[in-house]
């Protein structure tokens, strides 16, 4: 536990300079993307052409983190969405998913092949 986790919660969540410079969306070369917990999930379907869920209790990514989580998930944690599409939390505290990688159904669905073919070929 860091300093700012035990800022955060005595007094809720910290102002982060670094936060504000990253890109909200920021898509990467295999086809996932690193999202900002804070981006409205209707944003991330639009960008990415995505079909997540989204509801009145859930209208950010980190919402949807949580609901799928069941809590704030854990930093490494990987959730399935609706739509097929995997959530890997990469920057969590106690009270907020911070960043995420998006993985498109598609793009997620070609890694498990490619996994599971390293698997077969090391027998």
């Amino acid at each position: 536990m860091t300093f700012e986790d035990l800022l955060e919660e005595l007094v809720g969540d910290v102002f982060r300079e670094h936060d504000e410079s990253l890109p909200k969306i920021e898509r990467e070369a295999g086809g996932s993307a690193l999202v900002r917990g804070e981006v409205p999930i209707r944003e991330v379907n639009r960008e990415l052409g995505l079909a997540l869920d989204e509801s009145e209790s859930t209208s950010t990514i980190a919402g949807l983190c949580a609901k799928l989580g069941g809590g704030i998930p854990n930093r490494n944690a990987r959730l399935a969405a609706n739509d097929g599409t995997v959530l890997l939390v990469l920057e969590a505290s106690q009270r907020a998913v911070r960043r995420v990688r998006v993985i498109p159904a598609l793009v997620a669905s070609a890694l498990n092949k490619v996994d599971r073919n390293d698997d077969n070929g090391r027998s």
